[in-house]
Formats: structure tokens, C-alpha cells, sequence
């Protein structure tokens, strides 16, 4: 009944179903380790893009940080930590000196806390022409230090050309270390509260 194959043959076809199960088994381990490896690839890809958006944040961080200091350090010019009070009074009168004028004298009060920084009032009296004036106006309003001009008072000179001018004026100082700022004070009954 059964057909009767030579051992060799029985044996070759035995090691040849054993190839192609080998076979078929080391496709499927294969087909896993691709599935593996492209699952290893996408994920690589993905915390390679990840790092690259994180890359971008922190190079505009930093840029930002860097016009931060820059806009400090403008800052610290014009609002200093020292109010240099004397340095400020040698540049009002060389301004007076430009200007064809006489800064003749400028006077500093105490300073005060006002809000979060220091305001240091001075009165300037200043000898000269209008025209002059106003130009010395204009310079003090392009100093690096700001320079809060609140009144001027014009007086005629000893000469027609001439004027009196006496300004008040406020420049500003970082507090020292452990002022507290101020409280705005609350309006009195009927007056509406201050507005900047």
C-alpha cells in the first residue's frame, strides 16, 4: 500500500521539511526584529525631533535673555543704582556751557522713595537766550539718565535777549537694598483716585 522511498530520500525530505520550517521561523523572528527596530526607529526619530524643537526654544531663550540684559544694562544707565548727584550737577552746567547759557546752580533735596524707585528732586537756574534754552531742554530730554522735567519758571533777564529760568526737574536711583516700596496714598473723600 504505502509506496516504499529509499531511506535517503526519506531522510533528505525529512531535513528539507526541517529547512523550510527554519525557514518560515527565522522569517517570522526577522519579521519581529524589523517590527523592533523600526518601532527603535520611530521612536529615534521622534526624541530626535523632540531634542531638535527643544534645541530651537533654547537658542531663542537665550536670545531673549541676551536682549533682556542688554535692555537691563540700558536700564542701569538710565536708572542707575548711585545717584551720582554731582556727576549729574557738572553735566547740567556743561549743557548750560553748550547751550550759550549759565547753569548757575543746581540744588539737590533729600531723596524720597517713590513707588519702587528713589526720586531725587533738583532745582537748576539756568542764564541765558529762549532759544538756547530750549535747546538745552531738548538735551537734557536725549540724556541717557532719565531726567523727569516737572516746572519751569521763565523770568526776563538783566538784558531784552536775555532770560531767568529756574527748573525743577527729578532724576530716579534704584532703592537701597531693603526699602520697601511705598503704598500709594489712598485719595481723600471726594477726589478721584491718580491715574499715570
Amino acid at each position: 500500500m504505502g509506496a516504499n522511498w529509499p531511506k535517503s530520500t526519506v531522510i533528505a525530505l525529512f531535513l528539507l521539511f526541517l529547512a523550510i520550517i527554519a525557514m518560515i521561523a527565522l522569517s517570522v523572528l526577522n519579521y519581529l526584529s524589523l517590527a523592533d527596530l523600526q518601532a527603535s526607529i520611530d521612536e529615534l526619530e521622534e526624541s530626535t525631533a523632540t531634542a531638535r524643537n527643544r534645541v530651537v526654544e533654547l537658542r531663542s531663550a537665550a536670545a531673549k535673555k541676551e536682549q533682556l540684559q542688554q535692555e537691563l544694562a540700558v536700564l542701569k544707565r538710565r536708572v542707575p543704582d548711585e545717584p551720582s548727584t554731582m556727576d549729574l550737577a557738572y553735566v547740567m552746567k556743561e549743557l548750560g556751557w553748550k547751550n550759550q547759557g549759565e547753569v548757575t546752580e543746581v540744588q539737590f533735596s533729600d531723596a524720597v522713595l517713590d513707588g519702587a524707585l528713589m526720586k531725587h528732586t533738583f532745582t537748576m537756574k539756568y542764564d541765558g537766550k529762549y532759544y538756547p534754552f530750549v535747546n538745552l531742554l531738548e538735551d537734557i530730554e536725549r540724556l541717557e539718565r532719565f531726567v523727569r522735567v516737572g516746572k519751569v519758571t521763565l523770568k526776563n533777564g538783566p538784558t531784552s535777549a536775555a532770560i531767568e529760568v529756574e527748573i525743577t526737574a527729578d532724576v530716579f536711583s534704584q532703592p537701597p537694598p531693603g526699602a520697601a516700596a511705598e503704598e500709594p496714598a489712598a485719595p481723600a473723600e471726594g477726589e478721584a483716585p491718580a491715574t499715570e
